[in-house]
């Protein structure tokens, strides 16, 4: 038994785990380097050659504040240092924009590689930016000189990112970008993002889309960009962003190639494919467990407890039971839970010699129900006790229905009245008619609107799940009986201990200031 229970997990939760992690992934994303993401470029325009630094400030570098800790420029020709330091931009200095700073280094050798770095004493502490570089100057032709070094430059959108969109049916990539410094809130300068789009690195390249400054995710500061527009699976495209201030354009650099696909899995349901192998496991458990006749303890559910009480009050008074199967068709599964509560009535119908009456709505309906009756009295012995008109159509309007129902309520004043299905609005005629003749009623349906009218004018209600329940109640049969339970442990008990787990877990991990992407894994899709 236990062979066979591994080997359904394995199946069930391992191998698509396995196959999941294979295919899911989607390369790094973008990153931060705080506290600074320092970025350099050769300064675009400069005749005589230059490089420019851009850095965004540290919290308190506002120009409200009445001082501020210097930033110091270091400069290396190799990554690893040393590092001089070759300047010192004051908090006096004038800014490229409200969060960042930008210096211009002139004492630069055309087309030598440099590497740099900022650095600031804040609170008696060494913050240190990201390293930048390399990065060579370029001169550049024409009568253009910007000598001014304190003149904002438009900075490119940095570490652009091309990669097939996650968990969808293909034909789409996706496109994130660290924002532009220059991308500042409310600027009348910044004029947004262009995309653009190419079969090869070397163009042509085409506009396929805009977007407006900001941020897509605050936490990491990117923008992110889903192109849809033609894309074409298994062909490979390369993109380039630029950012467009103040009658200014910067492109990026050109991310790819990259390729769309459709996604066997989604990755961002890890948690949920783990949790349905624990309801499967817990079923197949329970099934297992009752096969080998192993008493399982259910829970008793007034409702159905009280069924055979219900008929016995019909036979002492000599009064008829009369079943009401909802106003649904057979393709409502409210409706098939309700049939096979009638098979048990029926049983006991045909054991005491009670009349049953069961009118319908649905034609579907009355022809199934019509074979459940007689079943349920083949079953016991009694089959000339069935007759073909204890199930009866009346007609398919809701009111119509209740109305008609309700007259033969009236009149016949059953002992004993079912209503398991689904009901809409008719339930409060229904109920209120039945109980203003003082009748049991026991009551059952899935309609959370409805509920509330079963509860006030019916003896007994079953709620919602008890509804489907009821055929693993009264029937007994292992395999209702162990998804009952198994649905019962794993569905309810162990989906409420591991969430518990997740929420203390994650808790935790934000509190150690684990990373937003860490904290993803465990997030239920």
């Amino acid at each position: 038994m236990y062979r066979k229970l591994l080997f359904s997990a394995f199946f069930i939760v391992i191998l698509p785990l396995v196959v999941w992690m294979i295919h899911s992934g989607s390369g790094q994303s973008s990153v931060s380097y705080p506290p600074y993401d320092l970025a350099a470029m050769s300064t675009p325009g400069d005749t005589a050659g230059s490089v420019t630094l851009n850095w965004f400030i540290l919290d308190g570098d506002t120009p409200e504040a009445d001082s501020f800790p210097e930033y110091k420029i270091l400069r290396s020709i190799a990554a690893e240092g040393p590092f001089e330091e070759i300047a010192i931009v004051g908090f006096s200095s004038p800014r490229a924009t409200l969060k960042s700073r930008q210096y211009r280094d002139f004492a630069v050798t055309a087309e030598t590689a440099y590497y740099y770095k900022v650095s600031c004493t804040l609170r008696d502490s060494m913050i240190e930016s990201n390293i930048a570089g390399p990065v060579k100057s370029s001169a550049s032709a024409g009568e253009i000189n910007l000598a001014v070094a304190d003149e904002a430059l438009l900075f490119p959108p940095t570490q652009l990112r091309a990669f097939d969109s996650p968990n969808d049916d293909g034909h789409y990539i996706t496109l994130e970008w660290k924002i532009s410094p220059n991308d500042v809130f409310r600027s009348l300068k910044f004029n947004g993002y262009d995309i653009y789009r190419s079969a090869g690195p070397d163009g042509p390249f085409e506009i396929i889309g805009d977007l407006t400054g900001g941020v897509s995710d605050p936490s990491r500061g990117v923008k992110i960009f889903s192109d849809g527009n033609n894309v074409q699976d298994g062909v490979e495209y390369y993109y380039y962003v630029s950012s467009k201030w103040d009658g200014q354009t910067a492109a990026s650099e050109i991310a790819g190639p990259v390729v769309s696909g459709q996604q066997w899995f989604h990755t961002g349901r890890g948690v949920s494919l783990i949790l349905l192998g624990i309801l499967i496991f817990s079923i197949l458990f329970y099934i297992n467990q009752a096969k080998s006749g192993k008493e399982l303890f259910i829970r008793k559910i007034a409702g159905l407890e009280a069924v055979d009480e219900a008929v016995g009050r019909a036979t002492e008074m000599g009064k008829k039971v009369f079943y009401v199967p909802g106003t649904q068709d057979m393709d409502n599964v409210q409706t098939i839970a309700g049939l096979t509560i009638l098979s048990r009535v029926a049983k006991l119908t045909a054991e005491y010699e009670t009349r049953l009456e069961v009118p319908v709505s649905r034609s579907l309906v009355m022809v199934s129900a019509r074979e459940v009756v007689k079943e349920a009295y083949l079953n016991v012995g009694r089959p000339d006790y069935y007759n073909d008109d204890m199930v009866y159509y009346l007609t398919d309007d809701q009111f119509g229905y209740a109305a008609g129902v309700d007259g033969m309520v009236v009149r016949q004043k059953p002992a004993t009245i079912f209503y398991q299905g689904a009901f809409y609005a008719e339930s409060l005629i229904l109920a209120e008619t039945g109980n203003s003749i003082g009748a049991i009623q026991i009551a059952g349906t899935a309609m959370p609107a409805q509920l509330p009218f079963f509860v006030a004018a019916c003896d007994y209600t079953l709620i919602g799940e008890e509804l489907f329940a009821a055929s693993a109640y009264l029937s007994r049969e292992p395999k209702l009986l162990g998804s009952l339970k198994g649905q019962d442990i794993g569905g309810k008990l162990v989906f409420l201990s591991l969430a518990i787990i997740f929420i203390i877990l994650i808790t935790l991990l934000q509190k150690q200031g684990i990373s937003t992407e860490m904290i993803r894994v465990f997030e239920v899709h």
